[in-house]
């Protein structure tokens, strides 16, 4: 698998770099997030929790993906339930 750099930006103000690459996959069909967060992780020598894959599109016509992620400084939070229902405006147990 191949990866060639279309867009790369420095953000230093949320501490990532923005990216959009291009996935050559000959012969093969569109790689699974998963399957591409290690290899991207490995071709950019960083862990792949710092990966984080906005959209994959097929170019039609080609056996080629357009990737856009992000890779942080800092390993992606995940997300715990208390999280998520304070951030839907489930209060319950908070009065």
């Amino acid at each position: 698998m191949k990866v060639k750099i279309l867009s790369e930006y420095e953000n230093k103000l949320l501490d990532r770099k923005d990216l959009v690459v291009e996935i050559d996959h000959e012969n093969q069909p569109t790689p699974k997030k998963s399957e591409l967060e290690q290899k991207l992780a490995e071709h950019f020598k960083t862990d792949k929790n710092k990966i984080d894959i906005i959209y994959i599109f097929s170019l039609p016509g080609t056996n080629s993906s357009k990737v856009k992620l992000k890779i942080l400084n800092k390993p992606k939070e995940e997300k715990h339930e208390a999280q998520t229902n304070k951030e839907m405006g489930d209060n319950q147990g908070s009065e």
